[in-house]
């Protein structure tokens, strides 16, 4: 079976730019309209997802302080 370089060019052209880039920027549920707005939008995602860990983490710090 021989390759076929044009195949091989569709496939690419086919991928779908949202979900590349929710797999690159780690971004959850967010979504864009345009790259450049994307990567702003899954930083602010994921620095409030810190933010939350971090509140989590100190709740729990004072619980065992208290017991």
């Amino acid at each position: 079976m021989t390759k076929n370089p044009h195949l091989k060019l569709n496939i690419k052209k086919q991928a779908d730019p949202v979900t590349e880039h929710k797999f690159n920027y780690g971004g959850g549920s967010v979504e864009a309209d345009d790259d450049k707005d994307y990567k702003p939008m899954a930083d602010a995602f994921r620095r409030s997802l810190k933010g939350y860990k971090r509140a989590r983490e100190e709740r729990e710090l004072i619980k065992m302080d208290i017991n």
